[in-house]
């Protein structure tokens, strides 16, 4: 029904031009919503808010599972055991006591997979929670197509008390909710209330169907093995014993460290009394504002298979059939008149951004980029294509601005030593023409613009909203230092000459530096 709501455009493969084209059939609802409250002659249906510190993040949360009266459909990218995740979940399982329904998806991307088959056992059998993975294959040619999506839902279905909602760039571990005492991100969240979130759980549900989208393998039980001795060769049977023994004591181990995840302790509830206290009266001073024009994007499902990349025209194929965010994207792109602010952790070269940059440059349109300085990354291969000479050409005409890798700012946290950490920015958020924002999943980084499934929500036509959003990003911005060339840095404060990686100790500066040539040569995969 809304298959014709939105015209996009994509970027024509020649210098700074670009061209528009409708939007292919495939993207459609619920894969882009778009709603304009004025143009149908309504006014507050969608309600907004902009959670931008970590620790009253999650408690914001905390605080739609308790809400939560008949569902909730979680996502994301990462979910660890750490303590957020485990406080998390203790929320879930109290929801679930509710007899709410509970889904949460997690990419099975093996480097930060943490959300196991032992705890989904327990999540289900003990709880009723269903857990299910997205993309477990081991096929090269699709093992990097992850769902980068992060949200949690409630109650989509109910147009009066629920269908309210959380995304933006944090997923579910101590150093997205200032937790962390090794490394923690500025991040940026937003809470949304209206029919838009409706259609964002109806994209859950096609990825919870999808074929890659897997259910947890079954548990296989193990029993103690029976020392009972051969006589006839004690040596071979022992050892036979010990080994049987080793595998039930790794199972048991496994199990007994997932019951222990899976149980809602003392530790927790007073947890939960502590995170309030500190973030109570910062969610209740939170200013709502409305969304009169609202556009929710997501791409969809899926990878490419490697037949189909040998195939001319097989990318933009992909592209036209499955990337939504990336078609609305460009769309903002073409509309611009004056400015773009965005706020990123990444910044990597491709065709895309550069056909991007020359076009803004031709219009003289002010790029303003908030991004890591490698002390302020986890990512340090990224940051080695990032101060390359190739990186720096293709940002003329920008102004960048780095992250120096402090805490900074009177946000509460965890604990004192939280913001003795590493800190960097982890948020996704476009700002057009200073009258309309994108918070979402998107990076301008390869993974994002060709294989990771990312979502944004665009909000336009409350003033309110779209200064607040841009006064963070300046705020943040004035903590940090000015990009000059490759060996300089501007101090925004003071004005001092610095080093443009950051505070970062010396093992990431020669780490960075080792792998420089790996990360330059496989760039087109981070």
């Amino acid at each position: 029904m809304l298959k014709h709501a939105l015209i996009t455009s994509s970027i024509v493969l020649s210098a700074a031009t670009f061209a528009a084209q409708q939007m292919p059939e495939a993207i459609s609802y619920p894969f882009v919503y778009q709603l304009d409250e004025r143009e149908k002659g309504l006014s507050d249906v969608h309600k907004v808010k902009l959670l931008e510190d970590g620790l009253p993040s999650l408690q914001a949360r905390l605080d739609l599972i308790k809400k939560a009266q008949k569902t909730i459909d979680i996502e994301y990218f990462i979910f660890n055991t750490d303590k957020a995740g485990k406080l998390f979940t203790a929320a879930l399982i109290e929801a679930a006591k509710r007899d709410v329904k509970i889904r949460i998806l997690v990419d099975k991307n093996i480097t930060i997979f943490k959300l196991n088959h032992y705890i989904a056992h327990f999540l289900k059998e003990d709880h009723g929670i269903e857990v299910r993975y997205y993309n477990d294959s081991k096929d090269a040619a699709l093992v990097q197509y992850r769902t980068h999506r992060k949200f949690i839902i409630i109650d989509a279905e109910d147009e009066i008390n629920g269908q309210e909602a959380i995304t933006g760039g944090r997923n579910i571990g101590e150093e997205y909710f200032d937790m962390s005492h090794g490394f923690n991100f500025h991040d940026r969240d937003m809470w949304i209330k209206g029919p838009a979130v409706k259609a964002m759980k109806d994209t859950f549900d096609i990825f919870w169907n999808d074929d890659l989208t897997v259910k947890p393998e079954k548990v296989t039980f193990k029993t103690p093995p029976k020392y009972v001795p051969r006589e006839d060769d004690p040596h071979a049977f022992h050892r036979a014993y010990e080994r049987e023994m080793h595998f039930y004591k790794m199972f048991k181990k496994k199990m007994d460290k997932a019951k222990e995840f899976t149980t809602v302790t003392d530790e927790e509830r007073k947890l939960f009394d502590v995170i309030e206290s500190k973030t109570r009266k910062t969610l209740d001073g939170l200013k709502e504002y409305g969304c009169p024009e609202i556009i929710f994007a997501s791409d969809h499902p899926g990878g490419r298979k490697f037949i189909k990349r040998l195939i001319p025209g097989s990318r933009q194929e992909f592209t036209d059939s499955v990337k939504a965010i990336r078609k609305v994207l460009d769309k903002k792109i073409v509309d611009l008149d004056e400015s773009i602010i965005v706020d990123s952790p990444y910044l990597l070269s491709n065709k895309i951004t550069k056909q991007l940059v020359s076009y803004l440059n031709e219009k003289e349109i002010d790029f303003t980029l908030y991004t890591n300085s490698l002390a302020s990354t986890d990512a340090f291969y990224v940051a080695a294509n990032f101060y390359t000479r190739h990186e720096f050409k293709q940002r003329e005409g920008m102004n960048v601005h780095l992250h120096k890798g402090k805490f900074f700012g009177d946000a509460e946290v965890f604990d004192e030593e939280a913001k003795k950490a590493y800190w960097g920015t982890h948020s996704k958020t476009q700002i057009y023409d200073n009258e309309e924002v994108m918070i979402g999943t998107y990076n301008i980084d390869n993974r994002s613009n060709y294989y990771n499934a990312e979502m944004g929500i665009f909000c336009k036509g409350d003033q309110g909203f779209v200064d607040e959003v841009k006064k963070a990003i300046e705020f943040r911005v004035g903590n940090g230092m000015k990009l000059v060339n490759r060996e300089e840095a501007i101090d925004n404060k003071t004005g001092e000459s610095l080093d443009p990686l950051g505070d970062a100790p010396l093992s990431k500066i020669i780490m960075m530096k080792f792998f420089t040539p790996l990360s330059v040569l496989i760039k087109d995969l981070l």
